[in-house]
């Protein structure tokens, strides 16, 4: 996995997805609970938030009684435009393959939440989707936001539609297999191995309408830019924190997790020493983080909240939170319930 993907997005993201669910008459308020965000706040569009808050919206999403091909809906309004530079660097590329080819060096400057590859096989061009973690009941939604928000690029791209030769997707029909197919027009597959995008490979090598060699060299060279900067303000063990904060139920081991980040296990515990710290201290705070916000924003017990982060036993859970707060679960959950209804 590129694990620039789990570095934070810009708050346009947000603000995109909640203009177009109040549109619908959902609460932007009701979607943005555990987020740590406003509704006043998400009009700050130069500033950023955290995978793990979006992906809070989306869980919160989710829960609500919306239609499932709610994701859908909101892809459509993720258009070329909302994504500055990168959305440039690809409208002015020569073809349809070089524009592909500037999309995933740098996705990490889109919102995506999940790892995108393309390739080519008898003549068919295939873009595929991996999510970055997994998402649980939310990520057909994403999956669903991501897959329509691509689709409408690449129309915006070639200033036509493409005919599309299929679309897979890995999550159930959930009886809408007549809308999917009509929104795509093409046969959709569904509970498919991955998330893919079919069309024929000819239309790869067409001249884009507005194809502008100068302005695409320029935007390749400050989408460079921002990426190194995007990647540089954060210290290794800040990046890995972003990373198991997305999937705090199924953690990768260090040594997986360093062969994601391209460098050897060694070379982890080294850097992380550097910083003052190490993998499991990092796993600790996340852990500590997650635990805080099950404690006081959900209804599940003490004992499924120990489960969720990978306790054995609910009592090894609760030394654990003491440890890391002064302080048992139980006691914590008072203490702030006492203290908001000061």
């Amino acid at each position: 996995m590129n694990t620039d993907l789990a570095l934070p997005h810009k708050m346009k993201s947000l603000k995109i997805a909640l203009d177009c669910l109040e549109g619908l008459g959902i609460s932007g308020e009701a979607c943005l609970v555990n987020t740590g965000l406003t509704r006043a706040s998400v009009s700050s569009l130069n500033k950023e938030v955290s995978i793990g808050q979006e992906l809070n919206l989306y869980r919160n999403i989710a829960a609500l009684d919306v239609d499932m091909s709610i994701g859908i809906t909101i892809g459509k309004a993720y258009s070329i435009e909302n994504y500055g530079i990168w959305g440039l660097a690809i409208q002015s590329a020569e073809t349809l393959r070089s524009a592909l080819e500037i999309a995933l060096e740098f996705q990490a400057l889109t919102y995506t939440f999940f790892q995108y590859e393309f390739f080519e096989k008898n003549d068919i061009a295939t873009i595929r989707l991996k999510p970055i973690a997994d998402f649980g009941d939310c990520q057909h939604i994403l999956a669903d936001r991501d897959m329509a928000a691509t689709v409408l690029i690449l129309k915006q791209l070639l200033g036509q539609a493409l005919p599309l030769l299929g679309v897979q997707l890995a999550h159930e029909a959930g009886g809408h297999k007549e809308f999917y197919a009509s929104h795509y027009n093409c046969p959709v597959t569904f509970e498919a191995r991955e998330y893919c995008v079919l069309f024929p490979a000819k239309y790869l090598d067409l001249v884009l309408p507005q194809s502008d060699p100068e302005t695409a060299k320029f935007c390749a060279h400050e989408c460079r830019r921002l990426q190194a900067e995007i990647r540089n303000r954060f210290s290794l063990h800040e990046h890995i924190h972003q990373r198991l904060a997305l999937s705090l139920e199924n953690l990768p081991s260090p040594e997986d997790l360093a062969s994601e980040l391209g460098i050897t296990y060694r070379t982890l515990r080294r850097r992380l020493k550097q910083e003052g710290t190490g993998y499991q201290s990092v796993v600790n705070k996340v852990k500590f983080e997650y635990a805080k916000d099950l404690i006081i924003n959900s209804n599940l017990s003490f004992s499924a909240i120990s489960d969720k982060l990978g306790f054995t036993e609910p009592g090894n859970f609760t030394h654990a939170f003491k440890r890391w707060s002064g302080q048992t679960p139980r006691d914590y959950q008072r203490s702030k319930r006492a203290a908001d209804h000061q």
